[in-house]
């Protein structure tokens, strides 16, 4: 759903999770590192994040708990197929267990944090999950009609991918026009160092 503004590509995974056999969806092996390297050219950036992303992390266990019941699949199920990475954000009481953490972790920074950050804290927390709390008790079915709108349109996103391929391999002019004007658009969208 593209309301799920941080990993978007986690709930993609989960939208097509049992469509095609075999999927390698995640590879796991002793050793292999998973590296980002956003933190050597923005660490202040980062550290001035630091509350929303646990408050985000906090969000996403409501946001994945909710999308993952809309799914054509059973709860148990999913939740089995993603575990250990997508499936920590899936909760059979997510709302129990967000305002837990939130709770924890306010007496956590009660005791290591300066009064200023853990007001802005509690602040920023409470205000976020309230409306996250909000908005998923008053639309149970939120998801499940983004989902089903949604999918809709990606399926005719992507069946005009098609079509496009197959008119570019016989030539068609307008459609040849239009390669090239996205061609145009994405170079001028280019950075260069």
């Amino acid at each position: 759903p593209s309301l799920i503004g941080r990993a978007e590509d986690q709930s993609y995974l989960l939208s097509v999770l049992f469509k095609h056999r075999p999927a390698l969806r995640y590879l796991h092996k002793p050793g292999l590192i998973m590296r980002h390297d956003k933190h050597a050219f923005a660490a202040e950036t980062i550290a001035a994040a630091a509350t929303g992303k646990i408050i985000g992390d906090y969000i996403r266990i409501l946001i994945f708990s909710a999308y993952a019941r809309t799914l054509p699949w059973d709860i148990n199920q999913v939740k089995s197929e993603i575990d250990p990475f997508t499936g920590s954000f899936v909760s059979p009481i997510p709302m129990t267990i967000v305002s837990l953490r939130f709770a924890f972790k306010v007496l956590e920074l009660s005791e290591k944090s300066d009064d200023d950050f853990l007001l802005e804290f509690q602040k920023t927390g409470s205000e976020r999950l309230l409306e996250w709390f909000n908005k998923l008790n008053d639309n149970n079915n939120l998801f499940s009609e983004l989902y089903k709108k949604e999918l809709e349109g990606w399926n005719v996103y992507y069946d005009l991918l098609d079509i496009a391929e197959k008119k570019l391999k016989q030539g068609d002019e307008y459609v040849l026009k239009l390669k090239n004007k996205a061609i145009k658009l994405v170079e001028n969208c280019l950075i260069i160092n």
